[in-house]
């Protein structure tokens, strides 16, 4: 007999329909907007839930801190994602989900076309500099989307060791609320040419809700 403190055997893990937190899989957010809206929720409610608890123990900041900051920076990833793919659309290019996970190359191409596009007269022109250097900050601490997942780099470094030290914190400390607050910044840049695209797609009868 098997004690009731031992697990049970044989149950599915994506199982228990109809039990508390329910999610459908079919959802209306299954899109590449959605997919990167949901990333950054995600992030958002955790950094928001530490700041209301206060943290259940003083140790919860530093657990959470690397999910946190992957999931911010996967939204990020896929909103140049998205960008691109966009631009390549609208200059007749071939239409292919950019490739590679390095935040720099990918943020290159972006904003030439971008420039190519809006020809130095988009609303969002004087965000794009400091923009680009928030995006650098996050590829400079992981490169190809592994340092915020894994310890140790392919090669056997120890992952975010260019992490900065940060004047008056201790030891490659950060605030995640004040990580929040400057994506929050990013991402109304970025909504910002999501909406420019996405007129100028509709105009073509194109929608970013069928990618």
């Amino acid at each position: 007999m098997i004690d009731d403190d031992y697990p049970e055997i044989g149950k599915s893990i994506f199982g228990g329909v109809g039990s508390e937190g329910e999610a459908s899989l079919e959802t209306d957010w299954r899109s590449a907007s959605g997919y990167r809206h949901a990333y950054q929720t995600a992030a958002d409610k955790l950094v928001q839930d530490l700041g209301e608890s206060g943290g259940f123990s003083d140790d919860d900041p530093d657990v959470l801190v690397y999910p946190v900051l992957f999931l911010y920076r996967h939204c990020l990833e896929l909103r140049i994602k998205e960008t691109l793919l966009c631009l390549r659309i609208l200059q007749d290019v071939q239409p292919e989900i950019p490739e590679g996970h390095g935040l720099a190359g990918l943020w290159k191409e972006a904003r030439r076309r971008l420039l190519e596009h809006s020809e130095g007269t988009g609303e969002w022109d004087p965000f794009v500099p400091d923009l680009e250097a928030r995006i650098l900050e996050f590829h400079t601490i992981d490169k190809d989307s592994t340092g915020l997942r894994y310890s140790f780099e392919r090669d056997g470094a120890k992952t975010l060791s260019s992490f900065p030290n940060r004047s008056g914190a201790k030891d490659k400390s950060i605030s995640l609320a004040h990580v929040k607050s400057v994506f929050a910044d990013m991402d109304a840049v970025f909504e910002l040419i999501y909406l420019t695209l996405d007129n100028a797609l509709t105009a073509r009868g194109i929608y970013l809700w069928d990618m």
